[in-house]
């Protein structure tokens, strides 16, 4: 898989599949470096074989999102860099993570351990024996909200409606039309919130991981060409 991709053209517009869309697992596996002579005595590149290690590592990255009331309402990336980012790299990266999302945020840093965080959004560099990993992570607040409305709602809904049939079941009088509509149109309104909701994720979620991708993948060849990538475009899919 890896040879496929490092030899497609490259403006190739979509990677190159196996067969079944997944990697195979061998008896033996080879290394990055194991694979690169390989690939050497065929007159294929090493940066060639790295760039498409990383690219196929990046397609696998993808983390399912958290669900809130089955709406999918937060996205996540994992990308494993060859090495850690050095101080001025990571500063360098952060710049970029503020042009990007338009905000100033906050850094920490925790021994080795390097976090950019803009409310619900975050961005973490781990130190790993070899290597490191850069995680990011988002919550679409703005869905979560409609949904936890909805939820309330519709909860307020289902309690009102049991009061009014304990009234007409042990009650003496008839229960008012007006309280019968606000029992029905509470749910209908929690039901609303929860579309609202629902359609805000779905156009949010596919934007933000595809910005995320694009991120892991700058900082991939700021690692590996000690920074020289190009800054990101800037993301759409509006506030977190």
């Amino acid at each position: 898989e890896i040879l496929l991709r490092a030899t497609e053209p490259r403006d190739a517009p979509t990677p190159v599949e196996s067969p079944g869309g997944r990697m195979s697992a061998p008896g033996h596996s080879l290394t990055l470096t194991e694979l690169q002579e390989v690939a050497g005595e065929a007159g294929i590149p090493a940066i060639r074989v790295a760039e498409a290690a990383a690219a196929l590592e990046s397609d696998q990255a993808l983390v399912p999102p958290q669900t809130y009331m089955g709406v999918p309402i937060s996205a996540e990336h994992v990308v494993r860099l060859p090495r850690m980012m050095e101080p001025d790299e990571w500063d360098r990266f952060v710049v970029r993570l503020r042009d990007t999302f338009d905000a100033v945020g906050s850094v920490q840093a925790e021994g080795s351990l390097r976090t950019w965080s803009n409310g619900n959004l975050n961005v973490r560099l781990e130190p790993l024996e070899e290597g490191a990993w850069l995680r990011f992570q988002s919550v679409h607040g703005e869905s979560k909200s409609y949904l936890e409305g909805s939820a309330a709602s519709m909860g307020a809904g289902m309690v009102l409606a049991a009061a009014i049939a304990a009234v007409a079941v042990f009650g003496t009088e008839a229960v008012p039309a007006a309280i019968v509509g606000i029992a029905g149109g509470v749910p209908a309104i929690g039901a609303a919130m929860w579309a609202i909701g629902r359609a805000k994720a779905a156009r949010w979620l596919p934007m933000r991981r595809s910005g995320f991708r694009s991120l892991g993948d700058e900082a991939a060849r700021v690692v590996r060409s000690d920074g020289d990538g190009a800054p990101p475009a800037a993301l759409p899919g509006g506030s977190e």
